[in-house]
């Protein structure tokens, strides 16, 4: 924070109590966020606990109150009791109950026939509730839930169904029941748990004003989201504990459980001024305590700031001289703290660079023109390019093949985009700022004025780093051009030569071929004889066949066919055709092809001599009784081809000529033992490179290689 009308000490002060009292401000309020955390979830599990008390006491007297009836109904049935002492164990039974009121007799189409009512007069229905009814077809007894609970059995009478007996437990002691376990477990408060009925309406409360309105908690409190009954009892059967206004309008924190066998939920809940108490209180003394600490720090770090004002006012004083080359001034107070060390430093600096100020530079300026020089004079021509894109040192020759006029970069460097007008040395340029390769190649061609033909530049961009950041970029380029016609000119000659190589070659080879397959008779050697010449003519006219082809790839002059074709079945066809290579040498060629391929642009033909040449190098070069692996793999953006072999392996020398002319890696003496012209790998490059794709191998030598190339889609 930028504080422009303060001075030093003032400002050091103001950090320094920031300093001091942010991190207790912070440590206090993440305690008490962590405790209120954890507040939240102990009272969580607390009204759990609670509900589900409720709920065992609840579930606990309505099945007394069920063994009530069913007792009842036995009595009723027990043909060795008179109706009066049946009736007398009967009233005796629900005396001795403290949930039912009374016990409805029931005939058989639900008609009240009787009652038995401990005090006063009973409120039960006129008739047997018909789904209770209805479910006791199937069950011995039935607890259902509507305006208040009803407990329903069927009695019998000399052994026949004579109808049914129903209680309904009396609302007093349940909310007796609910608002002992409120006062155990909340300090004396019976209000803080209630039931609700299959509506959400507030059914057993302390409050029996309340309960008797049976307000609906749909839309209002911890039931906020819901719309209907139906939202509530399809939520989960435990609910998370919520913050929530509360319909007496005070906040409150509460949870609530679902009893899905009775359509009812139990509610538990506290209000937050209680429930937050202590997380309260931790948070008034921590702000009491941060206003105290941030008082007594402030008063603390302005009588530091104001003791370290005047000796770094010195210090500032002393740098202007040095902006100012000032070096004899010294400080000559002693004051006996850690700024005498630093007031020592600076002075033993002055002195330094006192001393050196005096000494002749005119060496320095000389050597920097000894390397002005060489690099003027320089074979190559270079540039550099500093991190901002701006060229810094360009030399003449540099200069003149891509025609910049005369400028001095140290004074004014250039932006590249205004001073490189070759597209293709730009591309590089931005090829090399945008990757993390430390050399990149560089090929490009100009047009100096009064030349008719370009001149072929190559050479290197190199990255200069300092700790993983990059400080400049380094071209360095070199005529070619001569270099570049003399290899146009040998291959040339060597295609005049290879092309009228084919003519004799091929008379050689037929002739021989017709002296073998004549019905003459030829003695032995001489027969050794022709053969040695049919198979190395063949095996020359091979090599030259191979050759011209390669250079009509390279010149344009071939006839690249592109027509849609699935990859997958070129490799398996070309492989397939060709496994009895591997066969002689009793070589496994395992193949892992996918069953479909995105069909593919190019020259169906030409890929599967790529293939060819890929696997027959990997049977010529692999012992026997080894494995051939072909793998190809549909990428999002390209196809790859990958074949592997457990053959001899290649230098890491050898691979960086691999795929050059007439080149053999021969590190394994067994290399030599197999007949190869060099160019298989070649042709390969050519082929793939015209498709627009890649190719690249992974070797060790001894261990095997692995050729891949990948063809766009």
């Amino acid at each position: 924070m930028k504080l422009p009308s303060l001075n030093f000490a003032t400002k050091l002060a103001v950090v320094l109590t920031l300093v001091a009292v942010l991190p207790l401000a912070l440590v206090g309020y993440s305690l008490s966020v962590l405790n209120l955390d954890t507040l939240k979830n102990l009272s969580r599990e607390l009204y759990l606990s609670t509900a589900n008390s409720v709920a065992a006491r609840l579930e606990q007297r309505l099945q007394e109150t069920t063994r009530l009836l069913l007792e009842a109904a036995r009595l009723l049935d027990n043909r060795t009791l008179s109706p009066a002492d049946a009736t007398s164990l009967v009233s005796s039974l629900l005396a001795n109950n403290s949930t039912a009121g009374s016990i409805g007799v029931y005939d058989n189409d639900g008609a009240f026939i009787d009652a038995f009512v401990k005090t006063g007069r009973s409120d039960l229905p006129s008739r047997f509730p018909l789904s209770i009814k209805r479910a006791l077809d199937s069950l011995e007894s039935v607890v259902s839930l509507g305006e208040q609970f009803q407990v329903g059995v069927k009695w019998k009478l000399n052994g026949e169904n004579a109808g049914y007996l129903l209680t309904q437990p009396e609302p007093r002691a349940l909310a007796n029941l609910i608002g002992d376990v409120s006062a155990k477990t909340f300090s004396g408060q019976r209000d803080r748990v209630y039931l609700l009925d299959s509506d959400v309406r507030i059914f057993i409360h302390a409050d029996s004003a309340l309960a008797a309105r049976r307000e609906s908690l749909i839309g209002r409190g911890l039931f906020s989201d819901a719309r209907s009954s139906d939202d509530v009892f399809l939520m989960k059967p435990v609910g998370v504990s919520q913050e929530y206004v509360g319909f007496t309008g005070e906040p409150m924190l509460g949870t609530w459980i679902s009893l899905p066998q009775f359509r009812a939920a139990i509610v538990v809940e506290e209000p937050q001024r209680v429930a937050y108490f202590s997380v309260r209180e931790m948070q008034w003394r921590v702000l009491v305590g941060s206003l105290i600490g941030a008082a007594t720090a402030s008063l603390v770090s302005l009588f530091l700031a104001k003791r370290l004002n005047q000796p770094i006012a010195q210090l500032v004083d002393a740098a202007r001289r040095f902006a100012k080359q000032e070096f004899d001034f010294r400080f000559s107070e002693t004051r006996g703290d850690e700024f005498d060390t630093v007031f020592q430093a600076y002075n033993d600096v002055a002195e330094t660079l006192g001393r050196y100020q005096k000494i002749n530079v005119n060496k320095l300026v000389a050597e920097r023109n000894k390397l002005d020089a060489a690099l003027q004079q320089a074979g190559d021509g270079m540039i550099v390019i500093d991190s901002a894109r701006q060229a810094v040192l360009v030399n003449p020759l540099f200069a003149k093949w891509f025609s910049l006029p005369k400028m001095n970069l140290n004074v004014e460097p250039k932006p590249i985009e205004t001073l490189i007008a070759n597209e293709q040395l730009r591309a590089i340029i931005d090829s090399a700022f945008a990757s993390e390769a430390a050399l990149m190649p560089v090929e490009c061609r100009v047009r100096l004025v009064g030349e008719a033909r370009e001149t072929v530049l190559r050479g290197t961009v190199v990255r200069v780093e300092s700790e993983g950041e990059l400080v400049a970029l380094l071209g360095v380029l070199r005529d070619v051009t001569k270099d570049v016609d003399m290899d146009r000119m040998k291959t040339e000659l060597v295609s005049i030569v290879a092309h009228e190589l084919r003519s004799p070659l091929a008379t050689i080879s037929g002739f021989s071929s017709l002296i073998l397959d004549s019905q003459n008779e030829l003695s032995r050697e001489t027969r050794e004889f022709v053969e040695i010449i049919y198979k190395q003519s063949e095996r020359l006219g091979n090599i030259v066949t191979k050759f011209l082809d390669l250079n009509r790839l390279e010149s344009g002059r071939a006839d690249i066919q592109r027509a849609p074709f699935k990859l997958h079945d070129v490799v398996a066809t070309t492989v397939e055709i060709n496994r009895p290579l591997a066969d002689a040498k009793h070589i496994a060629v395992k193949l892992n092809l996918p069953s479909n391929s995105t069909p593919i642009l190019g020259d169906a033909e030409l890929i599967g001599q790529v293939v060819l040449n890929l696997f027959s190098n990997a049977v010529k070069y692999s012992e026997p009784n080894k494995t051939v692996y072909v793998e190809m793999l549909e990428h999002q953006e390209c196809m790859e081809v990958a074949v592997r072999d457990e053959g001899f392996g290649i230098s890491a020398s050898a691979k960086e000529k691999l795929f050059s002319k007439f080149f053999r890696a021969v590190d394994d003496d067994r290399v030599r033992a197999n007949i190869g012209t060099g160019l298989g790998l070649a042709f390969v490059k050519e082929i793939v490179e015209k498709h627009g794709g890649t190719v690249s191998v992974e070797s060790e030598l001894y261990k095997g290689s692995c050729f891949r190339f990948t063809l766009p889609k």
